[in-house]
């Protein structure tokens, strides 16, 4: 269970120390994946001028959100990219 909890990100420090969170990172992915078709259903309905411009936003989107929440419930700090834009926009 310990490996399985290491693998997502939700390991404690000695044991995530050992072994990198490869499936929230592969998760992520897939989220970010999955977020590019639902644009491409966006864009078609809103039409093909805006397609190109809303995929990649999107995708970008997510990664910082995913980023913020496992640098929050992991390592319990604000060092993610999010935080780092945020601190940079006060």
């Amino acid at each position: 269970m310990t490996i399985l909890l290491a693998l997502l990100g939700f390991a404690p420090t000695a044991d995530q120390q050992r072994i990198p969170p490869v499936l929230a990172y592969l998760l992520l992915g897939a989220a970010a994946y999955g977020v590019g078709y639902v644009l491409d259903i966006v864009a078609w309905l809103v039409g093909p001028t805006l397609s190109p411009y809303l995929r990649i936003p999107g995708v970008l989107a997510v990664a910082l959100v995913a980023h913020s929440i496992y640098r929050l419930v992991v390592h319990r700090d604000g060092l993610s990219w999010g935080g780092w834009l945020r601190e940079r926009l006060k």
